[in-house]
């Protein structure tokens, strides 16, 4: 030991005395609110040096993680977290290195401000941002937290360049980690004794399987919330990893494949069929499949499907039969049918209502405050049958609509500066397919396929801001990093990385860096 190292131990061991005093104290009442706290505070600072390295990559893995932390006031998502902490280490990380610097693509970083700037002004003007779990007198705080953390989920995620070797790993995280969801539903199997998990894996998703077992009506069946959500994952991660035509044109993947999207049936969504063929309606386009021999291979399989399946619908469980009532025509049992059709119905009738009151959103939106009392009083009518449950959804901002999620809350402005993010985008991602590197041409490919059939989906089907906006986010950032910005010039193949941490998408030894927007 250094006469000049005798100091730095002594200041870590002051400190690490001290945490344990602290710890020793507040652990004496564990059940405190505030034990929680500090143990949380304690394990930040261990673990800091690990998200100094490891934020960019944990930030990729937490976005579509069913993992929360129940420690934390409102239990937010680990995605929530990570995002602000990921930016913050971005920022940081700025501010500390000359050659550090964020992809910028102008046309998407000023969308997302303006939205930004739209959010605040009508948070402003509509009653503030007040959090339920800090006892605010105005409710609704926790979607405008959801709404910035999606922006700040696109500016961490472009924050570093991803090195081209490692490409797959990181797209793998990101739609693979979305298998979490499975947790919920074997948490409830299992029994009370493992019920404990539900600490990290949301409950939620849990939640069609307890009614299936206490509410005893015809038109109520077990449906499996986690096996959707990990179906799509994995149906994600085959197509963003092989290609439709890697997909259908090996017999292996693509009996696996169907065998997934038949598993993703049992949780009883109607929105998965509809995803599931808008995007491999556009894969198919990208890929110029429609007219070659797998398209063919495509269109004989869903034939035979069809032809064996459809007459035999009302054998398959009531969750396959609820998914697949989408197809017009298709007769399955009245549990079923009337389950789909009176959730249709609800929806429809709230949005008859809805619409009347839009002329007076349009120039102010009414933002996500909401008053407790009305909300009390609103779930009392409810309760005792004096109004339809969707008034109550009405009152706390659950519209199950993609646009009315941003035009009611936000206005025109919303609406205009939503659109101009999306269509950026979508420009992007057109641009990272057409000229991008050889080596991301599946994934870019599959990127651009599944932005679109989500804009689609959300514009046409179903969507709410404050929950899917991450999701674009999310996806554009990360084919910004891949990429390393916009190729507006094609770029043939990249050479590897050896450093992102220390290597920026401007610096002399970095990629070629393609021209940005």
């Amino acid at each position: 030991m250094t006469s000049a190292s005798l100091p730095q131990m002594i200041m870590f061991y002051g400190l690490s005395l001290l945490m344990a005093v602290v710890l020793g104290f507040v652990l004496a009442t564990p059940a405190e609110f505030l034990t929680f706290l500090v143990v949380a505070a304690v394990l930040m600072v261990l673990f800091t040096p690990v998200l100094l390295r490891w934020h960019h990559a944990l930030l990729i893995f937490s976005i579509k993680a069913t993992v929360m932390i129940y420690f934390l006031p409102g239990q937010p998502y680990l995605w929530m977290l990570m995002a602000i902490l990921s930016f913050g280490f971005a920022v940081l990380r700025r501010a500390l290195e000359k050659d550090s610097s964020f992809v910028h693509v102008p046309s998407v970083a000023y969308a997302l401000i303006a939205l930004t700037i739209v959010v605040l002004v009508t948070a402003k003007l509509t009653g503030g941002i007040g959090f339920r779990v800090l006892g605010s007198g105005v409710y609704g705080g926790k979607r405008y937290y959801t709404v910035f953390a999606a922006v700040a989920v696109y500016f961490a995620l472009v924050s570093q360049r991803i090195p081209i070797e490692k490409a797959g790993l990181f797209v793998s995280l990101f739609f693979l980690s979305e298998l979490t969801a499975l947790f919920s539903n074997i948490a409830y199997v299992l029994g009370p004794k493992f019920w404990y998990l539900y600490a990290i894996f949301p409950p939620d998703l849990a939640i069609h399987q307890a009614i299936s077992e206490y509410v005893l009506t015809e038109a109520t069946f077990t449906r499996i919330t986690g096996l959707s959500w990990a179906g799509h994952a994995v149906f994600c991660y085959m197509l963003c990893r092989y290609g439709a035509r890697g997909v259908f044109g090996h017999h292996w993947r693509l009996l696996f494949v169907l065998v997934v999207m038949g598993l993703t049936l049992l949780g009883g969504f109607r929105t998965y069929v509809i995803l599931f063929a808008l995007v491999l309606m556009i894969q198919f386009k990208l890929e110029r499949l429609y007219r070659s021999k797998i398209f063919l291979i495509f269109l004989s399989i869903s034939l035979l499907t069809a032809a064996v399946v459809l007459p035999n619908v009302q054998r398959l469980p009531l969750a396959v039969q609820r998914s697949l009532s989408i197809i017009p025509g298709l007769k399955v049992a009245p549990a079923a049918a009337f389950n789909a059709q009176a959730s249709s119905e609800w929806r429809l009738s709230m949005w008859k209502l809805l619409l009347a009151e839009l002329p007076d959103h349009l120039l102010l939106g009414k933002g996500y405050a909401v008053d407790p009392t009305e909300m009390y009083l609103m779930q009392e009518s409810v309760l005792r049958g004096l109004a339809p449950t969707y008034e109550y959804a009405l009152v706390a901002g659950d519209y199950h609509n993609g646009p009315l999620s941003v035009i009611v809350p936000f206005g025109i402005w919303g609406a205009i500066t939503f659109l101009w993010f999306c269509l950026a985008g979508l420009w992007v991602l057109y641009k990272n397919w057409k000229n991008g590197p050889s080596q991301l041409k599946l994934i870019n490919t599959f990127f651009l396929a599944y932005f679109a059939a989500r804009f689609v989906f959300f514009m046409v089907f179903f969507g709410a801001l404050n929950g899917d906006l991450v999701i674009f986010t999310a996806l554009l950032g990360l084919n910004i990093s891949l990429n390393g910005g916009v190729c507006r010039e094609p770029v043939q193949q990249l050479a590897p990385v050896e450093n992102t941490a220390t290597t920026s998408g401007n610096a002399p030894d970095a990629l070629p860096a393609p021209a940005n927007v």
